[in-house]
């Protein structure tokens, strides 16, 4: 839609439109109906009373002797606020003035014409403080009328224009304030929602604002103790469970330990091997979801930290920080994926480039190996518990089927996404995307 990319994008920017909008449209409406219909209407209104003032005086004049013109002319100057000259045997000039036309003036006109068929001549003032100069010619000489300005425009027309823009500017003010202190409710709402996404901890958040507002926050409130609860729960079985199968594996291979040692001992100790490896995976992925307190840190850093965690692979990793912000993370959760991450590549690969970057909304974490990479159709799977591939994961590696799992639900737990995708090495390509 056209109109689309020029309406706000914000709540507070659309609900100040929806005020501006009808205010402006009202305030057109109502100076047009002013200046087309009443105030038009006043105008004809004062110069029909002028020209009907001026007929009189005329009259008077043309038909009176000189000692009633004298008092005629005091009439006007007392009475009708007008300066009236009477020249006997002067005729009218042609005004090779070239001034600006006065809205009135037309209208003056028109009303002189009605009243009598003498010539005349109007000369518009030059500004406010100006005179109105009418001269009207007759056949024993010429009468020259000066009429305060006044007489033919109307104040109340600044007045009503200040009125309305004053009205207009108390009524936007008012909206604004509790625009704001409603806006502001929504605003926290969302702060809050957003790092419950990332997993940081939200403890002074209050329901304020409108009841609608309220009651959505209320349900955020009552949503965000539900999956806590949901996800304690999950960690705490999960913890337990595997806590007390170690246990009697312990036994096993104890027992295992004091028999002779052949084929099927060896057989079984693997057994138990393997079914205490997918334990300490089970353990991973619970402590992946446990509330961890959130710092903050390098990007750089904290790349740096994880690289020296294989310090006899450093040769076969290249690290690349184009842009190095500071990262707000649960600190052991997020190493502790980008390690699997790594381990994973390595375990496959020769050679491995860990890339850190930003774009306008995230930081992104780039692991890319040249290893034999992962199937599209499988991208999807792989993140599923317990899902292997049998050609590039197989049992022999040891893996669980747990590794991307956890990884997910760390970057999921911090409010990013985690993608695969064919990497420019020709293997496999993580991306981690943190939002910043």
């Amino acid at each position: 839609m056209f109109l689309k990319k020029f309406i706000p994008q914000s709540l507070f920017g659309r609900f100040l439109l929806i005020i501006i909008i009808p205010t402006v449209l009202v305030q057109v409406i109502a100076t047009y109906v002013f200046y087309e219909r009443h105030w038009e209407s006043v105008r004809r209104n004062m110069a029909a009373s002028l020209a009907g003032e001026i007929a009189i005086i005329t009259a008077g004049l043309e038909d009176a002797e000189l000692q009633d013109r004298a008092q005629i002319i005091r009439v006007a100057a007392n009475y009708l606020y007008l300066k009236v000259q009477y020249y006997p045997g002067k005729k009218l000039r042609k005004n090779k003035e070239n001034l600006k036309p006065y809205p009135h003036e037309e209208l003056l006109s028109e009303e002189l014409r009605r009243h009598f068929t003498h010539s005349f001549q109007i000369h518009p003032p030059k500004d406010e403080r100006s005179d109105f100069i009418v001269d009207i010619a007759l056949p024993e000489g010429l009468v020259h009328f000066e009429i305060p300005f006044k007489r033919m425009a109307n104040s109340t027309t600044y007045i009503f224009i200040m009125w309305m823009t004053g009205t207009a500017a108390v009524l936007l003010l008012v909206a604004i304030f509790f625009l704001r202190n409603q806006v502001e409710t929504i605003t926290r709402l969302a702060q809050v929602a957003e790092k419950f996404g990332k997993g940081q901890e939200v403890t002074s958040f209050k329901p304020r604002g409108a009841r609608e507002v309220r009651r959505a926050a209320q349900a955020f409130t009552e949503m965000k103790e539900r999956i806590k609860r949901l996800l304690t729960q999950r960690t705490e079985m999960l913890a337990g469970v595997s806590h007390d199968l170690k246990t009697p594996l312990t036994r096993m291979k104890l027992q295992l330990s004091m028999l002779e040692q052949d084929d099927r001992v060896r057989s079984l100790r693997a057994d138990v091997d393997e079914m205490e490896q997918m334990i300490r995976g089970y353990l991973d992925f619970a402590r992946g979801n446990q509330t961890e307190e959130t710092s903050k840190v390098k990007l750089s850093v904290f790349l740096n930290d994880i690289l020296d965690a294989f310090p006899h692979e450093k040769h076969r990793i290249r690290l690349t920080v184009k842009q190095d912000p500071t990262l707000d993370i649960r600190y052991g959760g997020l190493k502790r994926c980008i390690t699997n991450l790594l381990s994973n590549a390595l375990r496959y690969a020769s050679q491995v480039q860990i890339t850190g970057e930003t774009d306008a909304e995230h930081v992104v974490i780039l692991v890319d190996d040249n290893g034999p990479g992962i199937p599209p159709d499988k991208y999807r799977d792989v993140f599923m518990p317990f899902f292997r591939l049998d050609k590039s994961r197989n049992q022999e590696t040891g893996g669980t089927g747990l590794g991307l799992s956890i990884a997910r639900d760390i970057v999921h737990g911090h409010g990013g996404e985690i993608t695969l995708d064919q990497s420019p090495m020709k293997g496999l390509r993580v991306r981690v995307e943190l939002p910043r």
